[in-house]
């Protein structure tokens, strides 16, 4: 009997080795689960925003991938004339949802300027902006000339893109017809300046400054 109670001791302790063993290597195993799930959340949190950018300059977002690059040039005109065709060619039907997209891609002290002149408009006019619009009863559409659009890069910063080309201004209820059509030619001067690229700024870029100049050409 003492032989058998040897040989139960001597199995039980190699059982509390096993298990001992097992413990340890669950420990192990669990710290390296909580760093990798520790590294995924970081990813997920602090790693950039990526972003794809397609031939006319439009970005899109598309996750949180990698690095990206400083704004294009096609970036730069592709928001440049994006932002003019919200901010000065007027359309009767959409000119609130228009100047509430351009807003969204000012900077604040830009912000501040056109509040500032919307309210300087309602003063002297007695009406707002936006109601004098609707009442004209227009759609403006912008033809820009790309072989005259110059685009200027100070530093990679600040880039200023000087847009010129045709307004054709017609009544809404006459869209298209050529004899209701108004034409002026436009120069336009857009400052922008990088921001960090969010799913509200894809291009990575705010307009900053913006001057409009409407003339008639003489033959």
């Amino acid at each position: 009997m003492k032989a058998r109670h040897i040989e139960i001791w001597g199995h039980l302790e190699e059982n509390n080795r096993f298990w001992r063993r097992f413990g340890m290597g669950m420990l192990v195993w669990s710290f390296v689960a909580l760093a990798i799930g520790a590294y995924g959340l970081l990813v997920g949190l602090y790693r950039p925003l990526a972003f794809h950018v397609d031939e006319d300059g439009r970005a899109s977002f598309v996750g949180r991938l990698r690095e990206t690059a400083s704004p294009s040039p096609a970036e730069v005109r592709y928001l440049a004339k994006e932002f003019l065709k919200r901010y000065v060619a007027f359309n009767s039907l959409t000119i609130e949802a228009d100047l509430a997209e351009a807003w969204n891609l000012m900077t604040d002290e830009l912000r501040g300027a056109q509040e500032q002149t919307l309210a300087a408009y309602e003063k002297e006019h007695g009406q707002a902006f936006v109601a004098y619009v609707k009442e004209q009863g227009i759609q403006t559409i912008l033809e820009f000339d790309d072989k005259r659009t110059e685009l200027s890069d100070h530093n990679g910063r600040t880039f200023t893109v000087r847009a010129r080309g045709v307004a054709r201004t017609w009544p809404v209820n006459r869209a298209g017809e050529d004899a209701a059509t108004n034409e002026r030619d436009f120069e336009s001067i857009v400052t922008l300046v990088t921001c960090p690229r969010t799913e509200q700024t894809p291009n990575g870029l705010l307009v900053a400054k913006v001057s409009n100049r409407f003339f008639v050409t003489e033959e």
